[in-house]
């Protein structure tokens, strides 16, 4: 399901990961918050802020675009969330890790 990055859809919800699975969504969410140390959304929040540290480095894709790939609701939600995450915003990390991408 991560590889697939099935969390980049944007009306990704527990009950769907919990039939991927194939368990319920309440042992779900209990295993999520114990491996994880969060919940569901968080969880998927730093799912989708990973994916988009990869794809700064190595895409020239706009925020825009990129925001829409993974499945947040808005560009503003994509740099908020991004931020909060990292402590950085998604331009930032873009511009600090240029080497990257001219490597590439």
């Amino acid at each position: 399901w991560v590889e697939e990055k099935a969390f980049c859809k944007s009306d990704i919800t527990i009950m769907d990961l919990s039939k991927y699975v194939g368990t319920n969504r309440t042992y779900l969410s209990k295993y999520i918050n114990t491996v994880y140390g969060q919940s569901f959304r968080n969880w998927i929040a730093e799912l989708r802020v990973e994916e988009a540290k990869r794809m700064l480095v190595e895409q020239h894709m706009s925020l825009t675009e990129m925001s829409a790939c993974l499945g947040f609701t808005s560009s503003s939600a994509f740099s908020r969330t991004f931020t909060q995450l990292t402590g950085v915003t998604p331009t930032t990390y873009r511009k600090n890790n240029k080497y990257k991408i001219e490597a590439i």
